[in-house]
């Protein structure tokens, strides 16, 4: 088999759970009802109890324990809460390879981009909860492409698979009917001219750059992407983006 006959795996993308593909249907319309939010929680144990182990968290500065879905579910809060299962759906769909290192270093790199994403939309009046969804799914690409291999290099994606793993990210996502946006954010996210992206589709353009500053801040994919000259241990950017990514990755358990 040579290179250009490698084929892209566009069914390997795991879709959401049922209970994640539900909970995140009813989060991004207009709740009506925290009880029944609470029930959906209740059929996965493993995402109930992380949304436990976050109402309990130090970050609320309760004291006692809350043991109920429905006080977690009020105390935590739409927003926070559709983060946390979003980041939990994505995070599943790693499982299958989470035994490799490049694995491990793309759910970094998209935590950065999201953490950043979110953070960026707040400032500009934006929408952070759909700009961090998009930092987070912007790199899935590179899971429908290959688990392992080579230095991530687009002309050699090209060489190898005949489209990059932006391209095959945008398919995969449209293959599982996930929005137009988050395909085209995607699809945009190594594009050359950023002014001209910007120009044209603002919200990839945010994603696009925030995938840039999480390489430079040290969140590289590959080693040779980062830029030996950030000080990425001294750098405050680089700090709050760790203590971001440690306090959702306590909350998913992963820590």
């Amino acid at each position: 088999m040579t290179s250009q006959q490698i084929p892209v795996r566009l069914d390997a993308l795991p879709p959401f759970s049922p209970v994640v593909a539900r909970l995140l249907e009813e989060l991004n319309g207009e709740v009506q009802s925290f009880r029944r939010l609470s029930l959906r929680l209740s059929e996965d144990p493993a995402l109930a109890a992380q949304v436990l182990r976050m109402a309990n968290s130090a970050l609320y500065g309760r004291r006692g324990e809350v043991s109920s879905l429905l006080v977690a579910v009020n105390l935590i809060g739409i927003d926070r809460l559709r983060a946390l299962v979003l980041t939990y759906g994505v995070r599943q769909m790693f499982r299958p390879v989470a035994r490799l290192p490049l694995a491990r270093r793309i759910w970094r790199h998209s935590l950065a981009t999201a953490i950043l994403a979110a953070d960026f939309a707040m400032d500009a009046g934006g929408d952070a909860m759909e700009d961090y969804t998009a930092g987070l799914l912007h790199d899935i690409g590179r899971l429908v492409e290959q688990a392992d291999g080579p230095e991530a290099c687009l002309s050699l994606e090209l060489s190898c698979f005949s489209m990059t793993h932006a391209e095959a990210g945008a398919l995969a996502m449209a293959r599982h009917r996930l929005p137009k946006r988050l395909a085209d954010a995607a699809a945009a996210h190594h594009a050359a001219d950023l002014q001209a992206l910007t120009d044209e589709d603002p919200d990839a353009a945010l994603t696009a750059s925030c995938c840039r500053l999480a390489t430079a801040s040290g969140f590289a994919v590959f080693r040779s992407e980062f830029d030996e000259n950030v000080s990425a241990d001294a750098d405050d950017l680089v700090l709050y983006i760790r203590e971001r990514m440690a306090e959702i990755e306590a909350g998913l358990g992963l820590l």
